[in-house]
């Protein structure tokens, strides 16, 4: 079987597609990686949101190509400082590097990561 690979490189990255997440990405220019999560509608402290808002940002920002692998992200791997293994569905195995890593939402890593508990900010 043929093994495809890719190698990435950002400055900065974000993990996961929260509402946050996206927000922020969109705001400034910052790609990400994530699987795009189902929201509900939901009141806080005033400011209400609803899933029409997280589509539209998941939209804006792939039109920005600011999400990287899309939703096909199978598997995404800390391995060690300023670089990510990340494995698709079909077999590509693509390495990321970054100067700075956002983590928003963890339940997307690998827990066999070795640098999960740390900080990158």
């Amino acid at each position: 079987m043929l093994q495809r690979t890719l190698d990435l490189h950002y400055d900065k990255l974000v993990i996961g597609a929260d509402l946050s997440a996206l927000r922020y990405c969109y705001a400034n220019n910052i790609p990400y990686i994530g699987k795009y999560n189902k929201i509900q509608e939901y009141d806080f402290e005033g400011y209400k949101t609803s899933f029409e808002e997280y589509y539209k940002l998941a939209q804006l920002t792939s039109l920005r190509s600011l999400n990287a692998f899309s939703n096909l992200c199978e598997t995404v791997r800390i391995e060690d400082d300023n670089t990510l293994k990340v494995a698709t569905p079909h077999g590509l195995s693509v390495t990321v590097h970054f100067q700075k890593l956002i983590i928003s939402d963890s339940n997307i890593l690998d827990r066999k990561s070795t640098r999960l508990n740390s900080s990158h900010e």
